[in-house]
C-alpha cells in the first residue's frame, strides 16, 4: 500500500513538474445562492464569497476561499421540538481545483464552518464542479456548484444540528474572475 501512494504521489508531483508554465495567480467575486440538502432546513440561502487561486501548472491551482451564506427561514430543531429563526455561517475553505479539459474543472476543498448567527463551528469538507469562461486575456467568469458538508461533530446532547453538525448545502455560485 506504501509502495502505490508514493508511485501515485511521484506520478502527481513529475506532472505538476513536467506541465509547469507561468505560475499564475486569480481572484475572483461574486454571489452565491445556497439550497439545503437537510431536511430541518427550510428556506435557501443568499451569500457571496471571494476565492484566490494559485495555478501550478495549466491545469491544477490550489485554492483558497471565503463566502459568508444566510439561511432566513425557520429551522427545525429537534431536541426542543421548536424551531430556530435562521442562521448564518460562514464556510473558510482550502482545496485544489483541477480542470479536465479546457474550461471545465472539478474542485475538492476542506476547512472550516464559523458559525455566525444561531450554529456552531464545526470541520467542513466541499467537493465541486465548475467552468470558467474567458471574457478577455486576463477576466473571465466562473459558474460553479460545490456541495458544502458539515460531519457531526461531539456536542451536548440538548444542542441542535446547527451546533453539532450533520447537514449539508449546495452552493451556487457566478463570480467574476481577474
Amino acid at each position: 500500500m506504501k509502495k502505490i501512494l508514493l508511485s501515485l504521489f511521484l506520478i502527481f508531483s513529475a506532472t505538476v513538474i513536467v506541465h509547469a508554465q507561468v505560475h499564475e495567480t486569480k481572484f475572483s467575486i461574486g454571489p452565491e445562492v445556497a439550497v439545503p440538502t437537510y431536511a430541518g432546513i427550510t428556506s435557501n440561502g443568499i451569500g457571496g464569497g471571494v476565492t484566490l487561486e494559485y495555478f501550478l501548472n495549466k491545469k491544477v491551482a490550489v485554492t483558497g476561499g471565503i463566502s459568508f451564506n444566510h439561511f432566513k427561514g425557520e429551522v427545525f430543531n429537534n431536541f426542543k421540538h421548536d424551531t430556530i429563526n435562521g442562521f448564518s455561517v460562514m464556510p473558510v475553505l482550502f482545496g485544489a481545483k483541477y480542470f479536465i479539459i479546457h474550461s471545465f474543472y472539478v474542485s475538492g476543498s476542506a476547512g472550516v464552518i464559523v458559525g455566525l448567527h444561531n450554529a456552531g463551528n464545526h470541520l467542513a469538507l466541499s467537493p465541486g464542479v465548475g467552468i470558467e469562461i474567458p471574457v478577455s486575456s486576463k477576466t473571465g467568469v466562473d459558474v460553479g456548484v460545490k456541495l458544502i458538508g458539515v460531519p457531526t461533530g461531539y456536542s451536548f446532547s440538548e444542542n441542535s444540528f446547527l451546533n453539532k453538525g450533520g447537514y449539508s448545502f449546495l452552493t451556487c455560485r457566478l463570480a467574476y474572475i481577474f
